[in-house]
């Protein structure tokens, strides 16, 4: 009986593991979008992007003709590439 019992709990165990496996990958499915949504995060042409892809600036994987990339690294790219420029407040004004 109690062997049953724990064949029975592992089982269930690995049912749970494979849900959970499964749950994850859906969630990180999510997280690769294609190049017309690059293009239009980035508001660039289809040949800056693919210039970009060349360079090596953007990572990507490419399955057959389709092109995704991973969305963390579009965002990191941009926050990477963030400048503040600051606004001068005297400008205009003479020096006297």
């Amino acid at each position: 009986m109690k062997s049953a019992l724990k064949t029975t709990c592992a089982r269930k165990e690995v049912v749970l593991e494979n849900a959970n496996k499964s749950t994850i990958d859906k969630a990180h499915l999510e997280d690769w979008i294609d190049c017309y949504d690059v293009m239009h995060m980035l508001r660039i042409s289809y040949r800056t992007l693919q210039t970009f892809r060349s360079n090596g600036m953007i990572p990507f994987s490419r399955i057959g003709k389709k092109v995704y990339f991973l969305r963390q690294d579009i965002e990191k790219i941009l926050a990477d590439n963030y400048k503040m420029n600051l606004i001068r407040y005297d400008y205009g004004k003479s020096n006297k």
